[in-house]
């Protein structure tokens, strides 16, 4: 039987050959690392398998502008100063469908206390093997909820295509047939992402939604936007600014200029921060 990091090299690897139905998925998205410490940085770079492409940065700046849904792990030193590092994973949350987050830590200790959004923690004391066969599961995770949410779509394209035909216009029909053949590929992709994963893998993301969300819950409770000179509430639409809404919403506002906040419910922009000179367009 082969060990698990022989099973995730056959993932990666995919095939030209064969009945499309048959090839394993082609995994082509990347995996970003931010750490400021370079030496850090080359040395998770290095341990990540060399099939999977690694983009490195020193700075928050540049991971976020580079975030998309072609990066499907982002892993994040927790020695970055405190607001990079919740500006770093809350954009991730926010600006991405499926990436996964993994912590860089140095220890046991120093994760304890973090509070930012996270689906795995990486501690330095590692060993090679176990933290690259943990960042490819990771990394396959990622990518089984994508397909699994393709499925899904496609599915239910295939039901609704097929219920607008007559009986004998099914089988000639091509947007069926089409629709159909991508269904069972991405079925049979699916098929192969199970074999890898662990029991613990696929509860993981079934629940990733409803954990990540409590966790920049509880990141941004008490946020008070009066600090900054803002109300508590959007003073158009009445949206709370103090408060989580969603992945969408977010916290009700969010900054797009210096001293300027454009509230995420109704787009009401407001300028200044001081709360007589309010200028609301």
């Amino acid at each position: 039987m082969a060990d698990e990091s022989e099973k995730s090299d056959e993932l990666l690897e995919g095939s030209e050959s064969g009945p499309i139905v048959d090839r394993p998925p082609k995994l082509r998205a990347d995996i970003s690392v931010l750490t400021i410490d370079p030496h850090r940085r080359k040395s998770v770079a290095t341990a990540i398998p060399e099939k999977i492409t690694v983009r490195q940065y020193g700075d928050v700046k540049s991971f976020t502008e580079a975030l998309s849904d072609s990066v499907a792990v982002a892993l994040i030193s927790i020695r970055l100063p405190e607001e990079s590092l919740q500006t770093a994973t809350l954009r991730t949350i926010q600006d991405t469908n499926y990436t996964r987050i993994g912590l860089l830590a140095d220890d046991r200790e120093q994760a304890f206390d973090t509070g930012v959004p996270h689906d795995e923690m990486f501690y330095k004391s590692s060993d090679r093997q176990t933290f690259q066969n943990r960042v490819k599961r990771l990394y396959v995770r990622a990518y089984y909820e994508a397909a699994l949410q393709r499925y899904y779509k496609l599915n239910l394209a295939t039901q609704n295509r097929r219920a607008k035909l007559e009986d004998d216009e099914v089988d000639d029909d091509e947007q069926l047939q089409k629709l159909t053949a991508s269904t069972e590929l991405m079925e049979t992709h699916l098929q192969r992402f199970r074999q890898y994963l662990q029991p613990g893998d696929i509860e993981s993301i079934r629940g990733r939604s409803e954990r990540i969300e409590q966790m920049v819950t509880a990141l941004l409770e008490g946020n008070d936007p009066t600090v900054v000179g803002l109300p508590r509430r959007c003073p158009d639409c009445g949206l709370a600014w103090d408060e989580w809404h969603d992945s969408e919403r977010k916290s009700g506002h969010e900054k797009i200029g210096a001293d300027t906040w454009r509230c995420t419910g109704c787009g009401t922009v407001i300028g200044g921060n001081d709360p007589d000179n309010y200028r609301v367009s």
